[in-house]
Order: C-alpha cells, then structure tokens, then sequence
C-alpha cells in the first residue's frame, strides 16, 4: 500500500500519475494502482496500492473495501439550519443514483445503491459575509463536521448533505445559489479527507493521515475569533 496527500484542483489520476513518476525516479518500477478516488476540488489522504490488478494487494484491498472495512474520515463545512449543538451525531442514509446523460451529477432516488454516511458536529459559525440588504439570503448557520463514510459512493457527502438542505460550502455542483457569497471567504469546496484507515498483506493497520491545507486553514480562521 502506499499513500499520498492529495492537493485540490487536481485529479486522482494526476496525482497518482505524479506519485509513480516520482517512485520510478527512486528505483521503485511497480505500477500503482488506484483503489478509490477524490473529487479533484477534493484535498487530503489518498491510498492506492503498488502492482497491477493481477496483484495480491489489488484483490486483498478489493475486498476490504467491497465489504465495507476500510475507513474514510472527512472534515467539511456545510451551509444550512443547525444540525444540533456540537457533539450531536448523525446518520444519512439516502439512496443515490447518477442523473444520466452527460451529466456528472448524483441524484437521491429511492431504488439507487444503499448510502450511509455518519457525521458529527464539531464547531457551529455564523456567516462570516454580512448582509447588505433584507432581502439578501444567509444561511442561518455554518457546521464544521467530521465525517465518516460506510459505503463510497461517487459525491456521497456533497449529495447527503445537499439532500437535507445544508450543502458543502463553496460546492459548485450541488450549491450553486451561494457559490458566489461562500468564494468571498473560501477559495473552494470546504471537503478534506483527513484520515483513511485499511489493513495491509500483513493484517497490519495501514493508516494514512493528511492535515488540513492552508486554504481551507485559512478560510476557517477568521471563523474561529
């Protein structure tokens, strides 16, 4: 297994491309293999595997993530009405499915594939923006929380969230009314994934961590005084 930061506005296959380049420059020729991906405004711990599909890693990580064992931690920030005082915990659990077409958007729907995501409530903000008229819409609330995944579906934090009316901030797909009053304060999608946990060919715990990035640092700051 190997693992890498990964930085936001970059793809999953870009940075994995990198990571084998800079391997190969070392003297390590296995190909590296992704097992899961990041949503390219997605920053934080990415776990991929050295070898090919045909390898003992690939079909031992393969079926730790088919069987729901390995664990994804996220931090992210997300617009809405309270979801408690902080300490609260949740579940989401709507089903999902992809819009169709050429469209990259998920959708809730009541026959798509099982979702379950936990969350807790770290910190609760106001809007950092103020208003400028009556008439201007805020949200009520900002929840800083940790998340943790049981299923990986494609968008699942950004569409649960967006489904119980408190989307990520700055999420440009699935929040779009207030991507322009989120980008005066954060420069993107407030998603990080902060620790991935699996076990390894030798049933050892293989944890990968990735600390908060300076962007989405600094966006929080000011929050926090």
């Amino acid at each position: 297994l190997v693992a890498v930061s990964k930085l936001p506005g970059v793809t999953t296959e870009a940075t994995l491309q990198q990571l084998q380049e800079q391997l190969r420059a070392s003297g390590i020729h296995q190909p590296v293999t992704k097992m899961s991906r990041l949503d390219c405004q997605t920053s934080g711990a990415l776990v991929a595997i050295l070898g090919d599909a045909t390898s003992a890693a690939f079909h031992v990580t393969t079926a730790q993530y088919a069987g729901r064992l390995v664990r994804k931690d996220y931090l992210c920030m997300c617009a809405g009405d309270a979801l408690g005082s902080i300490g609260t915990v949740g579940k989401m659990s709507a089903r999902m499915s992809t819009a169709g077409g050429e469209s990259c958007r998920i959708v809730i729907a009541p026959k798509g594939k099982t979702a379950v995501t936990y969350y807790e409530v770290l910190a609760r903000f106001g809007s950092p923006v103020a208003c400028t008229s009556k008439s201007d819409f805020r949200p009520k609330v900002l929840s800083l929380l940790a998340v943790r995944l049981e299923t990986g579906r494609r968008h699942q934090i950004r569409i649960h969230l967006a489904g119980i009316g408190r989307p990520v901030v700055a999420d440009s797909l699935y929040n779009h009314a207030q991507l322009q009053e989120h980008r005066e304060w954060c420069p993107r999608m407030f998603l990080h994934c902060r620790r991935v946990e699996l076990r390894d060919l030798c049933n050892r715990d293989f944890v990968a961590e990735a600390a908060l990035p300076c962007d989405l640092q600094a966006a929080l700051r000011p929050l926090m005084q």
